[in-house]
């Protein structure tokens, strides 16, 4: 409170003394794009701000110090909306959105559940199994489901999920729990047992399209992800 009174009487100030004039202050505060990224000093990840959810003006963050509001009348408090995402989240995302799916928007969560049940750390397999069961959840009502990987089976069998970060957490949770990370690495090992005895390629069309996500993140300038 002291900080926003301090300000306020500067700009009082230096408006009444003319040392600024009105049009020279208001100038200052006029919205500016902003772009940040920091550093996750624990997992030395790198992370950034969605550029399409994120843009604080000058003139906001001002509002903000002084404890005005955007009405001016203490109607409406002055809010940003800030989204910070790992940076590979936001490649899973350029990823899903390439291939008009619906589980754009979603990639951090694929992270945060690798992470969580211990899962190796490049998390492809749940996209690439997405890739190859429903088309990264375009076929069929499979985004209905909030189910793009088949699991539970077919038909009457096949898990229905309430959002895609359930799925997500959960399904990895159950792959890690009951498969290990030997699935993940290679899709191979427990082809059979995820998606049954007739699906002789299935592990291998996963593989590929392991390989095609590491392809894609290279192009934009991440490192490879295994």
């Amino acid at each position: 409170m002291k900080i926003q009174i301090i300000l306020l009487l500067i700009l009082t100030l230096a408006a009444a003394t003319g040392l600024f004039t009105g049009s020279q202050i208001m100038s200052y505060f006029r919205p500016r794009n902003v772009e940040l990224a920091s550093w996750d000093v624990t997992t030395r990840d790198r992370y950034s701000l969605d550029p399409e959810n994120f843009s604080m003006g000058a003139s906001s963050l001002a509002a903000s110090v002084l404890g005005l509001t955007s009405e001016g009348d203490g109607s409406a408090p002055v809010s940003s909306k800030v989204v910070v995402k790992s940076r590979q989240g936001h490649i899973f995302d350029q990823y899903f959105a390439a291939n008009n799916s619906p589980l754009a928007g979603y990639g951090d969560h694929f992270v945060t559940a690798c992470r969580k049940y211990a899962a190796p750390s490049d998390c492809t397999l749940l996209p690439a199994i997405a890739k190859v069961e429903t088309n990264h959840c375009r076929t069929d009502i499979s985004a209905k489901q909030f189910n793009c990987w088949g699991f539970g089976g077919s038909g009457p069998n096949r898990i229905l999920y309430t959002s895609f970060p359930q799925a997500i957490d959960e399904i990895t949770r159950r792959l890690m729990s009951g498969y290990g990370t030997r699935f993940f690495q290679n899709p191979n090992n427990g082809a059979l047992s995820y998606c049954g005895g007739h699906c002789v390629n299935w592990g291998d069309h996963v593989q590929s399209e392991r390989l095609r996500i590491n392809s894609f993140f290279k192009s934009k300038g991440h490192p490879a992800l295994f």
